[in-house]
């Protein structure tokens, strides 16, 4: 009997799902096996035709139990040779058909996913994905090929990565090229694998990986991101930790060539109507910042294998070049270039401080100080190289002395770090292996005075002196800053204002009918560095246009709480409380009399004790002022009972017109008769005699700052003042008074 054909549809179905199911498993376990990478095993289980024919074999299991229960149940009421006889049959069979084709498409997705070399062709094929997972995937098929020394597909997988981070780099232009976080790690990480293996095999992939071309390129064009640095900076620490010298000269023999070809200083374009204008300084600008960056970056590179011991590394760097007569383009050509380094990494405040330069097994910041003291003890290496530099063109010196800078502030920086610089040669002349390795043991003092040359640390004593020299007389001649002149006229202003503003309530105008006593504040002098008050300050001067002012400020203060505290004539000591009941048994006329408030904080008071009638402006209607500046070593917390008519007033006289032409004094308020000068001793040294006790060295260097004011503090003949301290546990002032010691005012 022959089987319908419907019912051999059927048994192929099942046969389908008893073969895929395994096959499904065990290839689950092969690709995990052969690749040992979660993001191939995730691509395989998202592949289209896998997931359609799994798709269409559960929709076949459904069909076929519909088929059985319609053929048992409803065929029969059908008519024969109509189109509700036999549909359900042509459906099966479609799906069927489906299922095996799909199958087949399946298996041959399988078939692609067991071969290595197939893969990486499929892989390639595909679009670029926001995820990554094809790249991702690559990549870990590069590890594998790297780690079983397949050299044709790590070669060929490698040319690919190649490829995409050029075209990352060319469609950035002159942007600065940032690659994908993926792209990163997939560098490193094969990095890691290339450096486990000791093979001759796979030398090649290993030093294209190590030397920086996915980063860099060879000959184009790149504007290195800081994202690019810190990576290249990982991706050396670790061929560094593992001593892999092939490695890290391969990179270096990359980033000379680099640095010569890649990016090359830009030509100024100039007006032709203005020739000191540049049409391009912008672009030029920026490129010099970039080579400034990537030049200062290999000195820490250089640091990094000197703290690594990798001497023999370093004779090879020092000695390679690709041009003839040679030029060594990340090595230094003058003693200028070295000194400059030398500073730009020990001074702290500068951008080039290398936070970002921590050597292998050094973190935190006892690692950025000793990475930084690694990365200065090379620079001094290169410094003992000049030495041995052959000149090829006129007027060429290696060891020339270098430019020093012109501001003052620079030369102090340089001044202040070249002991340490010193210190750095001597330690670096003490390394025995490292001198004989790199040949610089020729370099000693004997060596320098048959050749009739200054000795490293005496080139060094010689930049010293020049520096002092030249900072000694230019802290002589330099020229004040007219500037800075007016900055501290204005600034002394409204200081002094500002304080005689505060004084204002305690002070009323002259009474004809009192006969009054005073006392004169005629101003303030001083002498300080003239550098303060040149243009460019070597050192920060924060006061320099105030310290004066400050001072007359606090001697008007002091004169005023002298004042009030001379003409006390009784004291008493309360605690709080019994503060106020002193004052309230005085029974003061609050038409009369004030309370002067010498540093008592009512609120505070309030808040503790609640004193009745007590407010910041008056104690039960007797007005109280609060004296906001005041000497704390005559008067401390205390209340000071005077008559309103008795309070003090002052009067501001008129500079004598010879002070003026003396002193050359300039008004700073009219309203006040307030004048200043700043007296520059090298240029008048005329004044140097109201200073005979200082030497004429600090005086050559100085300038003298004076302010001129005749202010007269008047005191009525009369006065009588009454002080109520309040007692504090923390001062010993003495047994408090008692109240019943207090008396109505007469």
């Amino acid at each position: 009997m022959t089987m319908p054909f419907t019912d051999i549809c059927v048994y192929f179905i099942i046969a389908i799902l008893g073969i895929a199911y395994p096959i499904s498993l065990q290839v689950v376990t092969r690709l995990d096996e052969k690749y040992s990478s979660v993001n191939i095993l995730d691509l395989f289980e998202k592949e289209l035709w896998g997931r359609w024919f799994l798709r269409m074999l559960y929709i076949s299991l459904l069909y076929v139990v519909f088929h059985i229960i319609w053929k048992v149940n409803f065929k029969a009421s059908c008519p024969e040779n109509t189109i509700c006889y036999f549909w359900p049959d042509y459906i099966l069979i479609v799906i069927s058909v489906l299922l095996v084709a799909l199958f087949l498409l399946y298996t041959k997705r399988i078939f692609v996913y067991y071969s290595p070399y197939r893969l990486v062709e499929y892989l390639k094929k595909q679009e670029k994905d926001e995820d990554f997972s094809y790249f991702k995937s690559l990549a870990d098929i590069f590890y594998l090929a790297i780690r079983i020394q397949d050299d044709t597909l790590s070669q060929t997988i490698h040319t690919y990565f190649y490829q995409r981070f050029r075209d990352i780099r060319n469609s950035a232009g002159k942007q600065e090229v940032v690659y994908p976080i993926v792209f990163y790690q997939m560098v490193y990480n094969a990095l890691i694998a290339a450096g486990e293996l000791d093979s001759r095999k796979l030398k090649n992939i290993g030093l294209n990986i190590a030397s920086g071309r996915y980063f860099l390129g060879e000959h184009e064009y790149t504007h290195i991101s800081q994202a690019t640095f810190d990576w290249l900076w990982n991706n050396l620490r670790f061929i560094s930790e593992i001593k892999n010298d092939d490695f890290a000269f391969e990179y270096w023999r990359n980033a000379h060539q680099f640095f010569s070809s890649a990016i090359p200083y830009i030509p100024e374009k100039r007006d032709k109507n203005d020739f000191l204008t540049a049409l391009n300084q912008e672009e030029v600008d920026q490129r010099a910042k970039e080579k400034e960056k990537f030049y200062e970056f290999h000195f820490a590179l250089g640091g990094m294998l000197l703290y690594a011991e990798r001497y023999k590394l370093l004779n090879r760097i020092f000695r390679h070049t690709m041009s003839i007569p040679p030029r060594y383009e990340l090595l230094p050509s003058t003693m200028t270039t070295v000194f400059s380094l030398f500073i730009r990494f020990v001074d702290q405040d500068n951008q080039m401080f290398p936070y970002r330069y921590h050597f292998y097994g050094m973190e935190g910041i006892s690692g950025e100080g000793q990475s930084q003291n690694g990365i200065c003890k090379y620079i001094a290496l290169t410094l003992l190289r000049q030495y041995t530099v052959t000149s090829y063109y006129y007027g060429q010196d290696p060891i020339a002395l270098p430019y020093l800078p012109s501001s003052r502030s620079e030369k102090k920086t340089w001044l202040n770090c070249m002991e340490y610089l010193k210190s750095c040669i001597r330690d670096i002349q003490g390394e025995k292996d490292l001198m004989d390795t790199t040949g610089l043991n020729i370099v000693t003092d004997a060596w320098c005075s048959e050749r009739k040359i200054l000795s490293p640390l005496k080139l060094v004593d010689e930049v010293i002196r020049k520096l002092q020299s030249t900072l000694d007389a230019q802290e002589v001649e330099q020229e004040i800053s007219e500037e800075k002149v007016t900055q501290f006229y204005e600034k002394s202003g409204l200081i002094i204002k500002d304080r005689l503003s505060a004084f204002k309530p305690i002070f009323i105008a002259e009474r004809t009918d009192l006969q009054y006593e005073g006392s004169t504040i005629t101003g303030a002098m001083d002498l300080i560095k003239k550098e303060a008050f040149a243009e460019e300050q070597g050192v920060t001067y924060l006061d320099f246009d105030t310290r004066l002012s400050s001072r007359l400020a606090s001697k008007i203060t002091s004169a005023v709480t002298e004042g009030f505290y001379s003409h006390v004539k009784d004291s008493y000591l309360f605690k709080t409380q019994e503060l106020f009941q002193a004052i309230e048994k005085l029974q003061p006329d609050p038409q009369k009399y004030v309370l002067l408030n010498f540093g008592i904080h009512i609120p505070t008071i309030n808040q503790a004790s609640k004193i009745d009638g007590l407010t910041e402006k008056e104690f039960k209607g007797v007005p109280i002022i609060e004296v906001p500046f005041f000497d704390k070593a005559a008067i401390r917390s205390s209340m000071l009972l005077i008559k309103k008519e008795f309070l003090p007033n002052f009067k501001f006289n008129d500079q004598q017109a010879s002070e003026i032409e003396k002193f050359a004094l300039h008004q700073i308020d009219a309203s006040i008769s307030l004048y200043g000068t700043v007296i520059d001793l090298n240029s008048q040294p005329q004044f140097k005699t109201l200073f005979s006790r200082i030497s004429g060295e600090t005086l050559e260097v100085s300038v003298v700052l004076k302010l001129a004011l005749n202010m007269e503090i008047k005191w009525p003949l009369n006065l009588s003042i009454i002080e109520l301290k309040l007692h504090s546990d923390f001062f010993q002032e003495g047994v408090p008074n008692k109240l019943i010691e207090i008396e109505k005012l007469k």
